[in-house]
């Protein structure tokens, strides 16, 4: 029998690198949550020499949006991406690790342009 913690090892590894934003942003010693509302990927220093990268596509049906980023070319320079989360200017930046060639962001638009649902996914 395969111990708990080895089990989850072994799954974890399987599934390859992650890449996730955190869903919510801790403000105020924690009293306030800013949910995740977008992302911008970037190659370059953090903080330094940094170019933001433009979707690659993006595909609308009806209000469900779904942008994608094809990061093989971007290999060159670090890779990061920063989250961003609403009702704050405040962000959070993850690298991307290098075996991550493509990143999907999709969320829905309610009436008013508003994003919601938002989920990063990178493989």
């Amino acid at each position: 029998m395969i111990p708990l913690m080895l089990f989850a090892a072994l799954l974890a590894a399987e599934k390859g690198p992650q890449l996730k934003c955190p869903a919510t942003l801790a403000e105020g010693g924690g009293k306030t949550q800013r949910p995740l509302l977008y992302v911008t990927f970037y190659n370059g220093k953090q903080g330094g020499q940094e170019y933001e990268l433009a979707p690659d596509d993006e595909i609308r049906k009806g209000k469900k949006v779904t942008q994608i980023w094809s990061l093989k070319s971007y290999k060159d320079m670090p890779l990061f991406v920063r989250c961003r989360y609403a009702g704050t200017q405040a962000t959070t930046a993850v690298e991307v690790p290098e075996a991550i060639t493509l990143c999907n962001f999709r969320f829905e638009l309610d009436p008013k342009g508003e994003v919601l649902k938002p989920t990063l996914e990178c493989k």
